[in-house]
């Protein structure tokens, strides 16, 4: 199903209606992929919605694409503590570079086992950083107020995916709990 305060379901052919837009600039998540899919390309009349959002226009005979890849990349690893020692349970979040930042369709989260191991899959080609923190708010990260400082500090894991890579990362989870000013 398609998202963007409604949401259309894809016929067999591939196709899709989406009646009911609001006026002004709307993101869309792609949901159901399978555990390698990804959003490769989205245009609407001629624009990269990717890159550029769009705003539906009435009367419009511009249609809205998409183009799936099968082949996402999968990021692993084992979070610790600065012991050494896996952490269960915390979010472990691939960060978009810079210049991709209002992409929400680009950031990857999953929450580590019981053994502090996590498994991000559909990730896009691209440039991330991999962050963990011990407490941290649900999207938190998508705001640049809150990864500033953890940017600064160099505390990502940098990574560049392409196609169908799968790799490995062993990242230490960033004690954000007993730091002033985070929220608890």
């Amino acid at each position: 199903s398609w998202v963007a305060g409604g949401y259309a379901r894809v016929d067999r052919d591939g196709s899709f209606t989406w009646n009911q837009f609001s006026d002004g600039p709307t993101r869309i998540d792609v949901e159901g992929l399978d555990n390698s899919g990804y959003v490769k390309a989205a245009d609407y009349g001629g624009v990269d919605v990717l890159e550029q959002g769009f705003t539906p226009r009435a009367g419009s005979n511009a249609t809205l694409e998409f183009t799936l890849s099968a082949q996402g990349a999968q990021v692993e690893g084992t979070a610790t503590d600065e012991n050494g020692l896996p952490v269960v349970g915390v979010w472990v979040v691939l960060v978009p570079d810079e210049k991709h930042r209002d992409r929400h369709d680009l950031y990857r989260t999953e929450r580590t086992d019981q053994h502090g191991v996590f498994k991000i899959k559909q990730v896009a080609p691209g440039d991330y950083a991999l962050y963990s923190w011990d407490e941290v708010e649900d999207g938190a990260w998508e705001d640049p107020d809150f990864i500033r400082p953890f940017e600064e500090k160099k505390q990502g894991e940098k990574v560049t995916v392409q196609e169908r890579d799968d790799k490995s990362f062993n990242i230490t989870v960033i004690k954000t709990s007993a730091a002033e000013g985070q929220k608890q």
